[in-house]
């Protein structure tokens, strides 16, 4: 079965290229013409960069409780700002629109200097007033072509499209000239650049800003530098240094000014909010200070925990006196009770300690002084004793007198008793009750204090807000808008390998596809990409039979007999695929190198048009077509010696061979050949419907196709279809180009 015909054949294409490298030369210089022109031509563009950090929100640090709590809750504080959130502001259509319509990007102004269109970025001798609300709806773009003579006169002329009228032209016109342009009539005027004695040609192109927007938004290339850092950096390429500048420069002021103004905004709108609630905060605490106050005032409160302190102190103390004054009244007690007993008449009072009050102290010692005299006087005194009976007396009456101001006293101590329990239960029934005013007083003074801490807050975020409308700017740059030294295009280098890589690209890619879609053979290569076999041998197309001194064509056909005469194969037929390739030098090689391998060879030359004992020099004894039309004549008979080499020919010249092959007694000459010889080769004509060597392929063991340089691929097509159907074994040999 044939191979793919659409297979890329390497060598084939190695073959095309070695033949045309010229034409990869000229390709050089093409290529590299173009790119060197393109390198003229082009203006230079160069790389941009800038840096801003974006600033942190230091006033969102929390400076109270209430602040903490509430930003713990998510319920307020301020949070920092995101970086990915200012570079989506960065890349917002709005304010690209707005850098477009500071620079005036709309119109972009350039100048014809040679082969260059040099940009005039606020350089241009001329301007174009169109209004910027025009430019904003602005669906299609236009172009004005302006041309200055030295004269001071101007040609102005709009397009009206490729194969439409202009819609404008003027000649000879002095300037400032009213130009009709597909979005109105615009004042067309001088600037001071304008020189009246320069000759110039300026080409005004106006775009409408969405879609200058979409080109610039797709051009400044804006990116976080590294997540552990606020860094932004914006990216742009432009043909004009200025112009790339400012364009980033402009977009980072734009910026600042957007956010802070925003800032401002925002802060205003937290202002009067915050005085809003400040006002109604103010209020209330105004209320719960007078509910504290009308509490207090209810309730006799200065100082909860001060008086609730004095309170158990009195009270401490009251009992304490509670206590002295009822030992005080027990002591009184006991002492009447004393004196009243008749047994203790002339006795002395025990108790002398504890009676607080100064006159029944003083009676009572008074008392025990004359009980003492008595007892002194009634030991050694008798009875009837003067001084004994005066002091009974006095005694007595003084027990009297002792008691009445002992019960005076005790009067006075109940009375003081009395009054100090009465305060006890006063301050007992007030410091029952504190618990109720504490918990009260703590609830007001904690509604109290929440409103206040509150008021603080909000004062605070007042003062804070105040502080944002003299803000510095939220994107603090590091680098200003430069330029790279070496621009980014057009590079000669660049250029150059482009030429190179497109030089060795184009002509390969067209000798590929000639490969794929070859219509004749050129290299070995295109056999095997259309056989199923292999191409045994590579020669060059000769003129001659085999020369005997040649030792490199020995060698390969040497090579060919070890590949081709193995085991079991004895008859072996050559073919061609033209009629003009030259078989008998394959025949009588291939047979050189079976006799030197010591292989009795015979060559049956079947051509009619060439033959193969005539060209070594030899004249025919007789020839197949006499074997044929004489059954006299034997195999010896017909057998040429000629050279060492034994060749049968084919005999009449101009006959075809395709009926005597078919021929009985030519099969009877094969199997007498078969018996003398060790090989048979059979050299043979073409191989197809109407030279057909199809009479011999069954008596074939091996077929050996020749092929010479520019065969037709169909004719070769043909040919490897005859053989393969043939279910032989077979090879090509490949007359390659001289």
């Amino acid at each position: 079965m044939a191979r793919n015909s659409d297979k890329i054949d390497f060598s084939r294409v190695t073959y095309e290229i070695k033949k045309h490298w010229y034409v990869y030369l000229i390709t050089f210089i093409v290529i590299t013409g173009i790119c060197g022109t393109y390198w003229l031509i082009k203006s230079p563009v160069y790389a941009f960069h800038a840096k801003l950090i974006v600033e942190q929100d230091e006033t969102s640090t929390p400076s109270g409780g209430l602040d903490q709590m509430m930003q713990a809750f998510a319920l307020g504080g301020s949070g920092s700002v995101s970086v990915q959130d200012e570079v989506l502001v960065l890349q917002s259509r709005s304010l690209m629109t707005d850098v477009i319509a500071t620079l005036g990007l709309n119109s972009e102004y350039t100048e014809k200097q040679g082969v260059k269109n040099v940009p005039l970025y606020k350089n241009s001798a001329v301007l174009l007033d169109i209004p910027q609300s025009v430019l904003d709806t602005l669906q299609e773009g236009f172009e004005v072509k302006v041309k200055t003579h030295n004269n001071g006169s101007v040609d102005v002329r709009v397009g009206g499209g490729l194969f439409a009228k202009d819609l404008f032209n003027i000649k000879n016109a002095h300037l400032p000239v009213n130009v009709k342009t597909p979005a109105g009539s615009f004042q067309l005027s001088a600037t001071d650049k304008y020189n009246t004695k320069d000759e110039k040609d300026i080409k005004i192109t106006v775009t409408g800003t969405n879609e200058l927007v979409e080109t610039y938004l797709e051009s400044v290339v804006i990116y976080v530098e590294s997540l552990k850092t606020n860094s932004i950096i914006l990216e742009y390429e432009d043909n004009n240094i200025q112009r790339g500048k400012d364009i980033l420069n402009t977009l980072i002021s734009h910026f600042n000014v957007r956010r802070k103004m925003e800032k401002i905004k925002t802060a205003n709108e937290k202002i009067r909010f915050i005085d809003e609630r400040l006002a109604i905060v103010s209020q209330e605490l105004n209320t719960a200070d007078k509910e504290i106050e009308k509490f207090k005032t209810e309730n006799d409160l200065t100082d909860i925990m001060a008086e609730a302190g004095i309170i158990l102190e009195q009270t401490s103390v009251n009992k304490a006196s509670i206590v002295g004054l009822q030992t005080q009244l027990a002591v009184f007690d006991m002492i009447c009770n004393f004196l009243e007993d008749p047994a203790n008449r002339y006795s002395m009072i025990p108790v002398t300690s504890g009676v607080e009050y100064e006159g029944a102290a003083k009676s009572i010692e008074t008392y025990n002084n004359l009980v003492l005299e008595r007892t002194k006087l009634d030991m050694s005194a008798k009875k009837d004793n003067k001084a004994l009976v005066t002091l009974n007396k006095q005694i007595d009456s003084m027990r009297a007198g002792v008691v009445q101001t002992l019960q005076k006293a005790r009067e006075s101590a109940e009375i003081a008793y009395n009054d100090f329990v009465r305060e006890d239960s006063k301050y007992g029934a007030r410091i029952r009750q504190l618990p109720a005013h504490e918990r009260i007083y703590l609830s007001l003074m904690r509604d109290r204090e929440v409103k206040n801490q509150l008021y603080i807050f909000l004062l605070q975020q007042r003062e804070s807000n105040s502080l944002e409308l003299g803000t510095a700017p939220i994107g603090r740059i590091i680098d200003e808008a430069y330029n790279e030294y070496w621009k980014i295009s057009p590079r000669g280098s660049i250029l150059l390998a482009i030429s190179i890589l497109l030089t060795l690209i184009l002509p390969s890619i067209y000798y590929v596809f000639r490969s794929v879609k070859m219509r004749k053979l050129c290299v070995a290569g295109d056999i095997e990409t259309l056989s199923a076999s292999h191409v045994a041998l590579c020669l060059p197309n000769p003129e001659t039979e085999i020369s005997g001194n040649n030792q490199e064509v020995l060698d390969n056909f040497r090579k060919l007999r070890n590949e081709i005469a193995t085991d079991g194969v004895r008859n072996i037929v050559i073919t061609t695929a033209n009629n003009y390739d030259n078989a008998s030098f394959v025949a009588t090689g291939l047979a050189k190198s079976l006799q030197m391998a010591v292989k009795k060879t015979l060559i049956i030359d079947v051509e009619n048009n060439t033959s193969i004992a005539t060209s070594l020099g030899c004249t025919p004894t007789a020839s197949i077509v006499d074997y044929l039309n004489n059954p006299a004549n034997t195999l010896d008979t017909v057998v040429t010696h000629c050279n060492d080499f034994d060749i049968i020919t084919f005999g009449i010249e101009g006959l075809d061979s395709c009926d005597i092959l078919y021929h009985e007694r030519f099969r009877t000459l094969m199997q007498n050949a078969q018996e003398k010889y060790d090989n048979i080769i059979i050299c043979g004509n073409t191989f197809d419907g109407h030279h057909s060597l199809g009479a011999v392929t069954e008596m074939a063991d091996s077929i050996i196709g020749i092929v010479s340089y520019d065969t037709d691929r169909k004719i070769f097509e043909e040919m490897e279809k005859c053989i393969a159907a043939s279910n032989t074994k077979y090879c090509y040999i490949f007359y390659k180009k001289a």
